[in-house]
């Protein structure tokens, strides 16, 4: 979602110049009061505002000079609350910056040296430090609200590094690297509290559940997709063709037949302002010992590893049997689909390769080398452009025009036409047969094409799911992706991790709490429909905020003022620059990003399809012949199979680890060494399963390469 500003009429510009000067003039005044000690408590408000409007007028003062945001913060939050001058709460005890600045006199004549010339930015921290009092106290009132009886409100964390720069440089006082963690509280609304049954929320559902974890036999069908959800996964692709077709190929005639660009919505999430609260920023993680936590992939495998290490233990403060740890959505989509996309890259060395990176140069985007692994946006913006191009020159190619550039008047078809053409190409390169009949074929050409228009489906598909807010759609796409990620060696970590996710939500926790669960993984801000966000996306903008505020306020790079006053009031902040652009009379516009290709790069980007023969229509002599791309998916699968067959069922590998529960009073000595025993991979008896091929491949591809799993590196 992007902001658009308009510059108002010089009138209103001048009208709001002087409401700015008016709010500026009492912000400045109500800072004064936290700022002064009891011998220096102003007696004439009246006075001192009008002063202030007074020097405001004479001067050049501007908005971006002297941090607006924080004067209407003063203003806006402070103008209804008493100051009690005796109140320690308005003082930064922590801050020495700020303690070491002189207080200058007060001058209520206005011939002297006046507080708002010289310590405003001194008055508006001072503010901002009040208001953090006030902030540490919600935050302990929010985590003491349970959104239902024994169910703790969500948490997402996120991990942060600053650099805090030092200019003049001494022993003790240099530059060095901030390692932190930031989150906030997520509460579920009433609404679907109440929509699940109550027994399912309570502590006991859930350690029956956990304990039966390690009887739990996974079984092929866990991951793999129903009958109904192939036939969901149909429709889906047949969407995807539409919307190729109606945008760049044809328009319709008529409406005598229904033509869907978007499939149907399953299970989809309420667009309600979701209860968010942010915690302090902090060096370490919480301790918390309750609720569901959403974070990375490095996150969620440390939590489960320590409370597999904690369990059974005897003091709840220790214990971590009452966390779950769920993974984010954003991050697992931008590292299955960096993995997915590397695979499909292709040899930009060799002019006549036609992976995805002869895509991305025929539609004019810079493709020398792979994206960097931070630029997750624009890395999934590059490939739906190469999906959606190759799905028109796909399209081109049954109707029998591929030879013909597109124009910008679009050459009207009827209904029932534009249906035939999307089941025939469907059918000719997404159906199974397809797929088989291009590995009978002399070149790989086409079969790396269908390869790759399977595989970048579902991250469109994904990315568009997760917009919309279709949880249903985005467990499909997740269950594809788990098969994938046994086919891909980078992705050890995830093959793992999400079936294990899978596994929680549709087999093992009480259905009650999945549905909460899955219904508070995206957030819509907003509160508007099609601008969902995944929880830690939304952190990550969160980040973002927290980074702007810290380097534009002038005041250096203090971590102390970076975590005790910005980090709780980061939404309070965003608010005040969002009020401050609609009083000055500009108009904010909301709009939505539309990945959209031009008619020109598009037609460049046919010409290179047609020279390159992606879809094999013709042999030719001396063809280049490119390197087979692998079906991970099949691989996936054949994987599977080769686990569940082994001794020892090395396939149990991904159900969750089970959590014990310490009770004196039921369970022995003996019973515990009985516990002890009951291992994952033991139901055959005591052999250990053999390490597979891909398993000894798969370590010595990541000692050659220096980094075990490449999705790890997404903590920041």
């Amino acid at each position: 979602m992007a902001c658009t500003y308009h510059s108002p009429h010089p009138k209103s510009a001048e009208l709001s110049r002087r409401h700015t000067s008016d709010r500026l003039a009492k912000g400045l005044t109500i800072g004064k009061q936290l700022y002064l000690d009891n011998n220096h408590i102003i007696d004439s408000q009246d006075k001192i505002e009008a002063d202030c409007l007074e020097r405001f007028k004479k001067s050049n003062f501007t908005e971006v000079d002297h941090m607006p945001f924080l004067f209407d913060l003063i203003f806006v939050k402070l103008k209804k609350q008493p100051i009690n001058t005796n109140d320690p709460a308005g003082i930064d005890s922590e801050d020495s910056n700020d303690e070491a600045d002189p207080v200058p006199e007060t001058d209520l004549q206005g011939d002297g040296m006046d507080p708002g010339d010289d310590f405003d930015r001194k008055t508006a921290h001072r503010a901002l430090n009040y208001l953090s009092h006030e902030a540490k106290e919600r935050i302990s009132a929010k985590i003491k609200q349970s959104p239902a009886s024994g169910l703790a409100p969500f948490l997402c964390i996120d991990n942060l590094d600053f650099e805090e720069r030092i200019h003049t440089k001494s022993l003790g006082h240099s530059t060095h690297m901030f390692h932190g963690t930031w989150g906030y509280i997520h509460h579920p609304s009433p609404e679907l509290i109440a929509s699940v049954p109550s027994v399912d929320l309570t502590p006991e559902a859930y350690h029956e559940a956990m304990s039966k974890t390690s009887t739990v036999d996974v079984q092929s069908r866990m991951l793999l997709a129903t009958a109904q959800e192939e036939v969901q996964w149909e429709m889906v692709l047949k969407s995807q063709i539409t919307e190729a077709l109606l945008e760049h190929v044809a328009s319709p005639s008529d409406s005598m037949v229904s033509l869907n660009t978007k499939p149907p919505v399953i299970k989809q999430i309420s667009s309600n302002p979701p209860d968010i609260t942010m915690l302090k920023l902090m060096i370490a993680s919480d301790n918390s010992a309750q609720g569901a936590v959403d974070g990375d992939l490095a996150s969620c495998t440390n939590v489960t590893s320590l409370r597999t290490q904690r369990s059974p233990s005897a003091h709840s403060k220790q214990s971590l049997v009452n966390v779950l740890t769920i993974l984010g959505g954003a991050h697992t989509m931008w590292n299955i689909s960096q993995a997915i996309y590397s695979k499909h890259f292709g040899d930009s060395s060799d002019s006549r390769d036609s992976g995805a990176w002869r895509f991305l140069d025929a539609l004019g985007i810079p493709s020398h080398k792979m994206l960097e692994k931070k630029d997750f946006t624009l890395m999934i913006k590059n490939i739906e452009k190469i999906h959606k191009a190759t799905l028109v020159y796909c399209i081109k190619v049954v109707m029998g025009t591929d030879s013909s550039s597109l124009t910008e008047e679009l050459p009207r078809m009827s209904s029932a036409r534009i249906s035939e053409v999307v089941n025939e190409t469907y059918i000719r390169f997404f159906s199974a047969e397809a797929k088989l009949d291009a590995t009978l074929q002399t070149s790989p050409k086409l079969y790396n094409t269908i390869l790759r228009l399977a595989d970048f489906a579902t991250i469109a598909e994904g990315d568009a799911a997760m917009k919309a807010g279709n949880i249903g759609c985005v467990m499909n796409v997740w269950k594809r992706w788990a098969v994938i990620a046994q086919g891909i060696k980078k992705l050890t970590q995830y093959s793992i991790q999400l079936p294990q996710m899978i596994l929680l939500l549709n087999e093992i926790l009480p259905s009650g709490l999945a549905h909460i669960i899955k219904h508070s993984m995206f957030v819509a801000p907003h509160g508007r429909q099609k601008h969902f966000v995944a929880k830690d996306q939304f952190l990550e903008s969160q980040n973002y905020w927290l980074k702007h505020f810290f380097n534009n306020t002038g005041r250096g790079t203090n971590i102390k003022r970076l975590k005790d006053s910005y980090s709780l009031n980061v939404p309070l902040l965003q608010g005040l620059v969002r009020g401050l652009v609609a009083d000055s009379g500009r108009e904010t516009i909301h709009q939505s990003h539309k990945n959209r290709i031009n008619l020109k790069s598009l037609n460049n980007c046919l010409r290179m399809c047609r020279e390159n023969n992606i879809c094999y229509i013709s042999a030719k002599l001396d063809e280049y012949i490119p390197k087979k791309v692998e079906d991970f998916y099949a691989l996936g699968i054949i994987k599977m199979k080769k686990l569940f067959l082994q001794k020892g069922r090395p396939s149990n590998k991904p159900r969750p680890p089970a959590i014990k529960i310490w009770n004196t009073h039921t369970i022995t000595d003996d019973q515990l060494d009985e516990a002890s025993n009951d291992s994952d991979v033991s139901v055959d008896g005591d052999d250990e399963p053999d390490a597979t091929e891909d398993e000894h491949d798969s370590n010595s591809e990541s000692e050659e390469d220096g980094n075990t799993d490449g999705e790890n590196g997404s903590d920041e």
